[in-house]
């Protein structure tokens, strides 16, 4: 299995780091996990995943976008 450098974008906090928790016991990098769209954006940027997890419905805008 190829192990991927992952952002996780969730604004709910205990969630977000449940599920980097989650993903680096299976192997992978969590690059970050931020709670905002422009945090989205700053992140993916500057750390180039391979795999985003974005919550659809962040408080500050859609996840989606």
């Amino acid at each position: 299995m190829k192990h991927l450098n992952i952002l996780v974008v969730e604004d709910d906090v205990l969630l977000g780091l449940t599920l980097g928790d989650m993903l680096e016991d299976m192997g992978h990098h969590v690059c970050a996990v931020t709670a905002t769209v422009s945090g989205a954006v700053a992140d993916a940027q500057k750390y180039k995943p391979e795999l985003l997890i974005v919550d659809a419905w962040l408080k500050d805008g859609s996840g989606l976008s």
